[in-house]
């Protein structure tokens, strides 16, 4: 799955897995005149999305704002790679037939973050479930197992939670530059234009931690590959600091 942050607030997902079955989810040129006449001036063929091809790809609205920032991770922990899973999935496809271990990888839905930039005095305007600039998305996928085709259902993202940086009566920088689930995804990390990186739970909307070391917008963060255990990662910020924390070691769930 391709998630894709807009300019316009939205964020679109692709089932890109749809097209090994006949499907072409890319076929979404006309969408917009602007992307058909680039095409046509850059010899890019232009299709309509057909109703079939539709089903593959959806979106959600989290703002007025630019999307800066998406990242996305399966609702099913098995499907990340962590010390002993890769083993235990290799030992389960040896046991089980490649229709029961499809069901085992391929999840039925995942989770999404994104961030989006913000203006505190626009956003104080706003209802308060509206003043977000960090939201977690549920997207479900398609299902077209069932022969019977009026039961199969569409690709669909809804809005799970919206949450925002610094207070918005502060008047302080609201906006998000980066966003990045822990390799585990059972937390992520954001980075923001106040400054700080906050560290959430994935199904909660509150930060679990608030880390202090930048004096500049925090523009990138990445986790250790082994995150859930050594609880290490880094941010690099406008400041030309790179400040590696620790936080949340021993944290990898027994499966």
């Amino acid at each position: 799955v391709l998630g894709c942050g807009m300019e316009n607030g939205s964020s679109l997902f692709y089932d890109l897995g749809a097209m090994g079955h006949g499907r072409d989810p890319w076929c979404i040129d006309s969408v917009e005149k602007g992307v058909e006449e680039s095409n046509h001036i850059h010899g890019m063929r232009n299709e309509v999305i057909s109703e079939n091809d539709s089903r593959y790809m959806c979106s959600a609205t989290l703002g007025k704002d630019p999307v800066l920032c998406l990242d996305l991770v399966s609702s099913n922990s098995h499907c990340r790679s962590l010390d002993g899973e890769a083993d235990k999935i290799g030992n389960a496809m040896e046991k089980e037939n490649e229709i029961e271990m499809k069901k085992y990888i391929s999840p039925a839905s995942l989770v999404a973050v994104g961030g989006c930039a913000g203006d505190a005095d626009e956003l104080s305007e706003l209802p308060e479930q509206e003043q977000g600039t960090i939201s977690t998305i549920k997207v479900k996928l398609a299902d077209d197992s069932s022969a019977d085709a009026s039961k199969s259902s569409t690709m669909k993202a809804t809005i799970r939670s919206k949450t925002h940086t610094c207070s918005i009566s502060s008047g302080g920088k609201v906006g998000v530059s980066v966003c990045r689930f822990r390799p585990d995804g059972r937390m992520y990390a954001v980075g923001g234009w106040d400054h700080r990186l906050r560290l959430f739970g994935r199904t909660s909307s509150k930060p679990l931690a608030i880390l202090r070391g930048h004096e500049a917008s925090v523009t990138a963060v990445d986790w250790a590959d082994n995150a859930a255990l050594s609880g290490l990662l880094a941010t690099g910020a406008g400041d030309g600091r790179i400040c590696v924390w620790r936080a949340f070691p021993h944290s990898l769930r027994n499966y």
